[in-house]
């Protein structure tokens, strides 16, 4: 009774605060769920310092822009909050410096205008620069200014920051760290986009996606930079697999992720879950065969060690130059990068496919070929050649050769030599050595260790045992009471936490062996939106 009621208890405080369900890892999506934002947020800047991720400005519900600054620790997945900015800042955009951060232009909540500066945060020391950067006119020209305007990367101490203010002229900067000096390159051959991804590879700028709110024309193409040669050029035959605005972005080992987005810049456009990923040494865009597991539009992503991280944005399709975000959208996500740089043209393990079966002759059973029988010594039967025997040291019989025989230990019989025989631990007998016994899990009887007893399955008794009665009402008014394994009910748990924060299939197998009939097997499938309420009693 005890038990039932604390178990009760646990379920009531699971499903009224599946907040505090950090690090679940799902089934079959590769993604898993991190601790959540302290609060919503779109459009914010991200960096990654000495494994740390930083998250900073951006908008909160009602299009309130914030200044809090937010660092995530991977590894105790926790969140921590830092030196806010000195600003309000949205729709800017940002770069990462060796220990620093730079948080470039966005919008100003009290004026509504652009700033065109740049505040600089210390992660060493967790404080802003006191005075911020400067910026040329031209990216932040304020009457034009809208969020996704601006793109930044970092390429060694420099940060290259493209506009889309002006099309074809004096949309691109690069600003050095070390001497603060500013430098307008070449912008020809790059229309104007806003909310695209500007990233680097192999020594060049990239730059794919986004929309012209005017005249809302939209891209695929990819252009890139050559820094040597100062040129824009438009990559015709390379094309992303979808129109996308406002998608997170990343890059790793020289390859650029492309991650969600809109479809369009219109409210009834849906939101795209597709990650679209760019390799130069294949020059070409392919979908990455790991979905989103939902749709999301103007997150940030971050890569710490193997790990891609997707931090919060919106859910829901909207028109994306608002700045609006629901409250209760906080969610951050994972997965491996060896899973998310699988295409979905590629064959991984345990995907259904099989190998096809061979015949001795390495052909393939049933494709008209017939294979030959073989005699012992590779010939074919009745080729007029004679299989020769062979005795057991591999010699022709008769051939003037004697097999001898040997002993068990290798030697000749009447070589002078006695083979020794061994007791079970391989010593001689009478060498003044005792075999010990031996229990039947290897130790020593009266060695102060008990064996512990198994099971037939290898599980010791009393470990899994337990039985509980998992009770499901549904939406319709319907109860369906299970008698099953605590192993199948926690996995059932595990499964609708999970569901709860949209991640997983949309249903649940229960094997029902109490209540098959004549059958030989019965299975349910509970579908999670139809689940009312549950409870659960342990024996």
């Amino acid at each position: 009774m005890k038990k039932s009621f604390l178990l009760f208890v646990m379920m009531f405080f699971l499903m009224s605060m599946f907040s505090s369900f950090n690090a679940s890892a799902t089934n079959g999506t590769g993604w898993t769920k991190r601790a959540d934002l302290p609060e919503e947020r779109v459009n914010a800047g991200v960096g990654v310092v000495d494994g740390k991720i930083y998250v900073f400005g951006g908008a909160s519900e009602k299009r309130k822009l914030k200044n809090q600054m937010y660092m995530y620790d991977p590894k105790k997945d926790v969140w921590t909050e830092k030196a806010p900015m000195p600003r309000n800042r949205a729709g800017g955009t940002y770069a990462t410096v060796g220990k620093k951060i730079y948080a470039i232009g966005g919008v100003n909540e009290e004026t509504q205008v652009a700033f065109n500066t740049i505040d600089v945060y210390d992660t060493e020391l967790d404080q802003w620069a006191e005075e911020p950067i400067q910026m040329p006119r031209g990216p932040v020209y304020t009457p034009n200014y809208r969020k996704g305007t601006l793109n930044a990367v970092a390429i060694n101490e420099k940060i290259y920051i493209l506009s889309h203010i002006n099309t074809y002229r004096d949309n691109f900067y690069r600003y050095d760290t070390i001497t603060g000096e500013w430098e307008k390159l070449n912008s020809t051959s790059i229309p104007s986009r806003h909310g695209g991804v500007l990233s680097a590879s192999e020594g060049k700028v990239i730059f794919a996606g986004g929309e012209n709110y005017i005249g809302r024309s939209k891209e695929t193409n990819l252009y890139q930079y050559d820094i040597e040669t100062d040129r824009w050029k438009r990559s015709p035959d390379i094309h992303l697999t979808t129109t996308t605005i406002e998608p997170s972005y990343e890059t790793f080992n020289g390859k650029l992720f492309v991650i969600g987005g809109q479809l369009h810049a219109k409210d009834s456009k849906p939101l795209l879950k597709q990650i679209q990923i760019f390799n130069p040494e294949k020059g070409q865009f392919k979908n990455s065969k790991y979905d989103l597991p939902e749709g999301r539009v103007s997150s940030v992503a971050a890569v710490v060690d193997d790990q891609l991280y997707v931090i919060g944005g919106r859910n829901y399709h909207y028109n994306p130059p608002h700045l609006d975000v629901k409250s209760d959208f906080r969610s951050v996500i994972s997965i491996p990068l060896k899973d998310l740089q699988i295409t979905e043209d590629e064959i991984i393990p345990d995907d259904d496919t099989s190998e096809e079966p061979k015949d001795q002759d390495g052909t393939t059973p049933g494709d008209g070929t017939t294979e030959e029988p073989k005699d012992q010594d590779g010939t074919k039967p009745d080729d007029g050649t004679t299989e020769e025997p062979k005795d057991q040291d591999g010699t022709k019989p008769g051939d003037g050769t004697t097999e001898e025989p040997k002993d068990q230990d290798g030697t000749k019989p009447g070589d002078g030599t006695t083979e020794e025989p061994k007791d079970q631990d391989g010593t001689k007998p009478g060498d003044g050595t005792t075999e010990e016994p031996k229990d039947q899990d290897g130790t020593k009887p009266g060695d102060g260790t008990t064996e512990e007893p198994k099971d037939q399955d290898g599980i010791k008794p009393d470990e899994e045992t337990g039985k509980g009665i998992l009770s499901i009402t549904m939406i319709n008014g319907l109860q369906k009471d299970y008698l099953l394994s605590m192993k199948e009910i926690n996995d059932f748990l595990s499964w609708y936490k999970e569901r709860s924060f949209g991640i997983g299939l949309n249903f649940f197998e229960i094997n029902d062996e109490h209540n098959k009939g004549p059958f030989t097997t019965k299975k349910d499938y509970v579908v999670y939106p139809n689940i009312l309420m549950f409870d659960i009693k342990q024996y």
